[in-house]
């Protein structure tokens, strides 16, 4: 995805599933975010989690799942 389109696509997705009983998960590797065109108007913040998905331990995972 271009760095243009990740402000775009995080704003549509807050923004058209705002008030509805959904969520939208999206996921970027580590860094992405900071390259992207941000907009002063949206702010990511409220919408952002900080889950880390890693495969670098066994513990590691998807929510504590493990694909092998």
């Amino acid at each position: 995805m271009d760095r243009r389109h990740i402000e775009r696509a995080l704003r549509l997705g807050a923004e058209g599933f705002a008030g509805l009983d959904f969520r939208c998960i999206d996921t970027l590797s580590s860094g992405e975010l900071g390259k992207a065109d941000m907009s002063p108007r949206f702010d990511v913040r409220p919408h952002q989690l900080d889950v880390e998905l890693t495969d670098a331990s066994e513990t590691g995972g998807l929510f504590g799942l493990r694909f092998d």
